[in-house]
Order: C-alpha cells, then sequence, then structure tokens
C-alpha cells in the first residue's frame, strides 16, 4: 500500500435514485498504488458507480462527488489518469485483436509510435502476439480478458479499472490474472475492480468497499473484516446445537429457511474443539463444509 496515502479516487456521498432502487450515501477512498475491490451482488448498485467514476454516467444524474486524481469525475482531465477494461464477449464482427486495439488506442492521447510500441509489447507479455491478425471472436474468454485489459494499459495509465476481470475465466486463467494484477501494482499502479465473489480476490486486494442493495456495508483494509474460514454446518438436533454455540461463544448465524448454521472456524483445533463440545451433548455431526465467502453470507460477520 502506498505509505503517504495519496487518493486516487474519492466518492463523497454518493446517492442515485431509480424507480424501485435507491443507493444511498455511499463513502469510499481507493488510494494510489493498491488494488481496491467493489464487492456487491448483481443489482447492488457496482455498475452505476463505476460509471458515474469514469464519466459515463454524468454528475447531473446523482449527487455526491466524485474525483479521480483530484479532478472531478468525467473531466478530460480525470480520464487520461485512468484506462477501463470491460468484460466483454461480443466484438464487432471481422475486426482483428490488433485493430481493435489500435483503434481504441487512438482515441487516447498517446502517440500513434507510442502505441504501436505499447501494443506490441503488451501483445508478447500477454502471449497474444501470434494471435494479432485474428478476430477478436475467434478468441476464448480468457484471451478476450486479455485483449480488453491490454486496451486498458495501451496508453499506460496511472489508475487501471476493471470490471469483473475475474468472470468466465477457469483456473488457470484466473492465476495468471491475479499474477498480471499483482505485477501492476509493484509497477506502482493503482487498480479499482468490481467483483461479486470476494473469494477471487482476497488474497490480492488491500482494500475493499462492499455494498448491497445500494447501501454500503463496509469500506477499508480488506484485514479489518477478515472473518476467517466459515463453515456450513448442520445437525441431528439444530435448536440444541444453537443453545451450545451461544453457550460456548461461537461466531455463527442460524439460517431457519436452509435449516443450516453457519460458523466461523480458523482452525483445525477450533473444529477438533467443536466436535468434542457437540459429542459432550450426543450431538452428531450431520454435515460441516467450508463455504465459499460470497456476500450473502460475508456480510453476516460484518
Amino acid at each position: 500500500m502506498a505509505n503517504t496515502k495519496e487518493i486516487m479516487i474519492s466518492v463523497r456521498n454518493y446517492n442515485k435514485k431509480f424507480k424501485k432502487f435507491t443507493i444511498t450515501n455511499i463513502n469510499f477512498t481507493v488510494f494510489k498504488g493498491t488494488i481496491h475491490a467493489l464487492v456487491g451482488q448483481s443489482g447492488s448498485g457496482k455498475s452505476v458507480l463505476l460509471k458515474s467514476i469514469i464519466g459515463a454516467m454524468p454528475s447531473n444524474r446523482y449527487k455526491g462527488i466524485i474525483t479521480v486524481n483530484d479532478y472531478k469525475a468525467g473531466s478530460a482531465k480525470s480520464k487520461l489518469s485512468l484506462g477501463y477494461s470491460l468484460n466483454l464477449e461480443n466484438f464487432p464482427q471481422g475486426l482483428t485483436a490488433y485493430n481493435f486495439l489500435k483503434y481504441l488506442g487512438q482515441a487516447t492521447t498517446i502517440t500513434d509510435s507510442a502505441l504501436e510500441i505499447n501494443l506490441q509489447k503488451l501483445l508478447k507479455n500477454f502471449n497474444l502476439w501470434e494471435h494479432r491478425n485474428k478476430t477478436l471472436n475467434s478468441f476464448s474468454s480468457g484471451m478476450k480478458n486479455r485483449i480488453m485489459l491490454i486496451q486498458a494499459l495501451a496508453h499506460d495509465p496511472e489508475l487501471i479499472i476493471l470490471d469483473e476481470p475475474g468472470a468466465n475465466l477457469d483456473s488457470e486463467s484466473r492465476k495468471y490474472f491475479t499474477n498480471v494484477l499483482m505485477n501492476l501494482k509493484a509497477a506502482g499502479k493503482t487498480i479499482f475492480l468490481t467483483t461479486h465473489m470476494i473469494n477471487e480476490v482476497k488474497a490480492i486486494i488491500d482494500d475493499c468497499t462492499i455494498i448491497d442493495l445500494g447501501k454500503l456495508l463496509y469500506s477499508g483494509p480488506v484485514a479489518k473484516f477478515d472473518v476467517g474460514k466459515i463453515f456450513i454446518l448442520t445437525t441431528n438436533d439444530l435448536l440444541a446445537t444453537i443453545n451450545i454455540l451461544t453457550r460456548y461463544q461461537y461466531q455463527f448465524k442460524y439460517f431457519k429457511d436452509l435449516n443450516e448454521i453457519l460458523i466461523r472456524l480458523d482452525t483445525q483445533a477450533k473444529i477438533d474443539n467443536l466436535n468434542h463440545i457437540l459429542n459432550k451433548y450426543k450431538i452428531s455431526i450431520q454435515n460441516l463444509y467450508e463455504k465459499e465467502l460470497d456476500l450473502l453470507y460475508l456480510k453476516n460477520f460484518l
């Protein structure tokens, strides 16, 4: 994380009303030289915030103040600082990868000669140079995501904004992207990304902002809300189990509709101790398995 805590993105008192949905009083800061994740389920308001930050949503259509590198979001100077990568699957028919990148790069302030140098370097670094003259719609999802990241990096921006960069990627491609993001951070870049699955980025992010149904749940260092390992627990007597867990001060949440308990167990010792306690009261565990952290479950421990 940047030692000087210089601010790259500032969102203050953001409010946006729709017919059946309202985003209310969102505040967060993205510091330079960090990786910051905006976490939320589909329909939580992530896309609207993203559009507002990059200037695709005009400031007169929302309340609040957003700045990018100290410039008002949407201004020409704010756009000079950022590169934006969409998660696209469909591209114009017949357009080659190189021509696509060249056309978009020419819309920035970079010179044609510098753009050509950057594109060659990036395409080689992303193992796509030999595919540069192939049509984009023949690419795999992982290759398309790499193309969109190259597009965002072509003019060498300070800030890189990524919309769901892990979507539609297999484990190998996701690992590749993780390495890319860490290398960008090491080079002094600031990365702001969106995701609905915090597990995909938890190991590499410095800070996160979590929103749900238009409301801010948390914003700050990822370490401060590290809930450890979360498990789903079912037993032969859930009501008795709840009383025991309360007595022994376990951190848990009972989902009546699902007839299961969500419980925090950070270490193997805690799992063994839980088994010992339940056996003591003649309660048998039917299921105990680790739950991948998503917002629905995470928000119960914030």
